[in-house]
């Protein structure tokens, strides 16, 4: 019951901060479109991606108090510890981003390709962070139902709203020329990259979000 009201506290905790995200995006979002930003968010899509991520925060406090999933020491600390990680990737992001991070995607002659901070070993770490956190924070208290279908849904989702997302930069921007060299989700340092080379400047310039 203890570990059972932990996890609660965890969730609620994370819910709240997803909220918090919501503002800055929407405030960002705004500031974006008083600039002429063009919006290339599938609305759809985006939608579908909002119901499943509320239903995720359910699922899993429902898995662990209706089903009794146990707390394991080892898979809660590892599972806490790659939260945490994610939590501090995503961050990165949203530093590296500033007035760029959004819940959407837009594009803007004005504004660069950002390639900066974290961005210089990868092209999407806010999606990876997510995808890690929606695998692994049900398993803090081992709910591992809710890790393995929401996980799952959730990261075949994302992965289609990064190849939209691309698609938009690359029509609007020089994207391609300037960070398709680098791994799409998973951190990698320019040193550990075969046929590394430095970008040029760039020609155009873009807005980029990412999806909680």
């Amino acid at each position: 019951m203890v570990t059972q009201g932990g996890f609660t506290l965890l969730v609620v905790l994370v819910f709240l901060q997803r909220g918090l995200e919501q503002r800055f995006s929407d405030r960002n979002t705004a500031a974006l479109r008083q600039r002429g930003a063009r919006d290339h968010t599938p609305r759809e899509l985006s939608r579908t991606l909002l119901v499943l991520h509320m239903a995720w925060f359910a699922a899993m406090l429902l898995e662990v108090w209706a089903w009794g999933r146990p707390f394991q020491a080892p898979l809660g600390i590892a599972m806490v510890t790659a939260v945490l990680l994610a939590q501090a990737l995503r961050y990165a992001s949203m530093q590296a981003l500033g007035v760029q991070w959004t819940l959407g995607f837009f594009t803007m002659p004005e504004l660069g390709v950002v390639d900066r901070g974290v961005y210089r070993y990868c092209r999407h770490p806010s999606v990876f962070a997510v995808m890690v956190e929606m695998f692994a924070l049900p398993l803090v208290h081992g709910a591992w139902l809710t890790s393995t279908v929401f996980g799952c849904v959730y990261t075949a989702l994302l992965i289609r709203r990064t190849d939209l997302e691309e698609q938009a930069l690359k029509q609007d921007t020089d994207y391609a020329r300037l960070l398709m060299d680098r791994p799409r989700y998973l951190p990698v340092p320019p040193w550990l990259r075969r046929g590394n080379k430095q970008p040029e400047p760039p020609a155009s310039r873009v807005e980029r979000g990412r999806h909680p």
